[in-house]
């Protein structure tokens, strides 16, 4: 799972079921990767596009795209959001409002234990680094112990 799917799983049932879908449904030393933003970094929006300064990606089906974000809000262990994307070629503008779970490293381990899984690796991005309490990002390698 890319793209922190793992963190749009709002209920901690929602997330345990996940898992335990996932877990039934691969064989006998199959694997989940995922990545989740780690909480414990003190700023994980910070590079973020703002609504002043936009991000572009110029090379899409659909020609340039400008993209950025506002309205973030953070409480507990949740942050809710809204990215804009705007198609330069056509002019148009779409909204996509947002809310992600933080989950700690402890929990996301326990949770993927719970679910019969054990965790092989925990990397701090997707190059490969090793999992430190500041990295960024909890990259999980998890296999099913079937």
């Amino acid at each position: 799972m890319t793209g922190h799917v793992a963190q749009f799983f709002l209920e901690d049932s929602e997330w345990n079921q996940a898992l335990q879908d996932i877990y039934q449904a691969l064989k006998a030393g199959g694997h989940l990767v995922f990545e989740s933003r780690n909480p414990d970094v003190t700023t994980p929006f910070a590079n973020w596009p703002t609504s002043t300064h936009h991000d572009k990606i110029a090379d899409t089906p659909l020609g340039p795209v400008e993209w950025w974000s506002d309205k973030l809000v953070i409480a507990d262990s949740y942050a809710s959001y809204t990215l804009h994307y705007l198609f330069i070629e056509t002019g148009e503008e779409i909204l996509s409002d947002n809310k992600l779970k933080f989950r700690a490293y402890d929990e996301l381990q326990k949770s993927l234990e719970d679910a019969g899984f054990t965790v092989e690796q925990a990397y701090g991005s997707w190059n490969g680094e090793p999992f430190e309490p500041r990295s960024p990002e909890m990259v999980f390698v998890a296999k099913a112990v079937i």
